[in-house]
C-alpha cells in the first residue's frame, strides 16, 4: 500500500469514528471537527451537501476527494 493510499483509507477511518460519535451524541458538531482538523462549518457542510451533487454517501466522497 502506498503512502497516499494509507493517509486516504486513515483520514477515510477518522472521518466514519468522527461521524457515527456525532450520531451518537458522544461527539458535538465541534469535537467532531476539532477531530477532523477542520472548522465545525466545514463539518456541517460537508454532512449536508446541496441537492444538486447527487451523492448519497456523504462522508466518503466530501471527504476523500
Amino acid at each position: 500500500m502506498r503512502r497516499t493510499e494509507w493517509l486516504q483509507e486513515t483520514r477515510l477511518m477518522r472521518v466514519e469514528d468522527a461521524y457515527e460519535g456525532w450520531t451518537e451524541k458522544r461527539l458535538t458538531q465541534i469535537d467532531a471537527a476539532q477531530l477532523l482538523g477542520v472548522c465545525p462549518r466545514t463539518f456541517r457542510r460537508t454532512l449536508n451537501p446541496s441537492a444538486g451533487s447527487g451523492t448519497t454517501d456523504t462522508r466518503k466522497t466530501a471527504w476523500t476527494g
